[in-house]
């Protein structure tokens, strides 16, 4: 299967926007990682099967592999399986070509997968072959609300235990990053609403509810839901957002479950400044991750002739003023609090747009005990709040933010001590 020519043209311009910023080695290491998981081989449907009747219980994955946190965390919860001593299959859809891919060590696979995806979930065979199934995001894949209605039949069909582990809110919206028509969190608002945004954003919707409105997608979102065992999420302003959709009702299904942060290590917290001259963001910086609003508080900091600089500590999608604005180019996470103490930064500015699920970044910087400063949503607000260097902005808007940051300064960063 051929890349589809809309996930072409995205991923040629990431690697153009890191080209242009001579992040060589970033793009390299990207590419690397996609190749390494690029199946060579094809298998249609009922070979799969087949080879599953043979093989006796596995435990299923479903997701999309989409990078980031949700396909690390997957990557981690496949090895814990394995560690057991269970045979494992994972069924991804593959950023790189568009293809459902299957993945089992254990079985020695990693072929794109023939045939239709909505057909081998409703197979007995599947179901029948099922220990425990876990599924992550489901972005990307074509027909998604006869995909949600297979994924709830083949539940249906077993009584092995089943997980829906929230990294977005896909099963709220199919803008999973609650983003509307306009690019801003919309904070989910009534179904009304949602019909109007929906029918005028950009996100591939099916048919049904381009028609028929949000309720469409809703409905069997909520069907899928009533049939898992567990909704298992990471931060508390998840849970708040599922009940914000679906009321109560699901209140006995979710389980609250922070990731595991025993991977950052560090020796020392890094040093840092007093004054508010040097802010951080980490990470990969596209639209979502608060590109705009870098951009717009550099061009405040540039009209009032501050002495500030941003410091991206990771990499960007968009270019900025560089007056301002510095880019380093991709980290490793051990490497975070080095690159952080080189810097001696003033706080870390979180300028995500969308109610991120738990935020490891955010988590990060508590752990180095630097002072946090985020917009007004999500697990990242919620780290904020319940830091004592943290600090939850009232608005995005550029001068607004500044002024913010600044008199969280002149405070000495909540209780920070130099």
């Amino acid at each position: 299967m051929k890349l589809p020519a809309t996930r072409f043209a995205s991923e040629l311009k990431k690697a153009g926007r890191l080209l242009n910023q001579g992040q060589f080695l970033t793009l390299f290491e990207k590419s690397v990682r996609r190749a390494a998981r690029a199946p060579w081989k094809k298998l249609s449907a009922s070979q799969l099967l087949d080879q599953l009747q043979a093989s006796g219980p596995v435990a299923l994955f479903i997701d999309s592999y989409l990078g980031g946190g949700s396909t690390d965390y997957l990557d981690r919860e496949v090895v814990i399986a394995q560690d057991r001593g269970v045979t494992v299959i994972r069924l991804a859809l593959h950023g790189l070509h568009g293809g459902l891919v299957v993945t089992s060590d254990a079985l020695k696979l990693n072929h794109q997968v023939t045939g239709s995806v909505h057909l081998l979930l409703g197979d007995e065979r599947l179901a029948g072959s099922i220990k425990s199934l876990q599924v992550g995001t489901l972005v990307g894949f074509a027909e998604p609300v006869q995909l949600i209605n297979s994924l709830r039949l083949l539940i249906s069909k077993t009584s092995a235990p089943t997980t829906v582990t929230w990294h977005d809110h896909y099963l709220i919206c199919p803008s999973h990053l609650l983003l509307d028509a306009s690019g801003d969190y919309c904070a989910v608002p009534g179904l009304e609403a949602c019909k109007r945004c929906i029918s005028a954003h950009s996100v591939p919707v099916d048919v049904s509810v381009r028609e028929g409105g949000l309720s469409v997608w809703r409905q069997a979102c909520q069907e899928l839901l009533e049939v898992v065992d567990e909704i298992r999420v990471f931060s508390r302003s998840s849970m708040a957002l599922i009940r914000q959709a679906y009321g109560t009702r699901f209140d006995h299904r979710m389980t609250l479950v922070p990731h595991d942060m025993a991977y950052f290590r560090m020796s020392a917290p890094p040093a840092r400044r007093q004054d508010l001259s040097i802010i951080a963001v980490i990470g990969r910086i596209s639209f979502h991750k608060g590109a705009e609003v870098v951009s717009a508080l550099a061009a405040e900091i540039r009209a009032r002739d501050l002495s500030i600089k941003i410091r991206i500590v990771g990499t960007s999608e968009v270019r900025f003023d560089s007056r301002v604005v510095s880019v380093s180019g991709g980290y490793k996470a051990s490497e975070l609090p080095e690159l952080l103490d080189d810097l001696a930064v003033s706080l870390v500015l979180m300028p995500s747009i969308w109610p991120e699920t738990f935020s490891y970044v955010a988590h990060e910087v508590m752990a180095m005990k630097l002072p946090l400063v985020t917009l007004p949503l999500g697990a990242q607000a919620e780290c904020a709040e319940s830091y004592s260097r943290g600090f939850v902005a009232s608005s995005m808007h550029a001068p607004t933010l500044l002024d913010e940051m600044l008199g969280f300064a002149r405070s000495g960063y909540g209780e920070c001590s130099v």
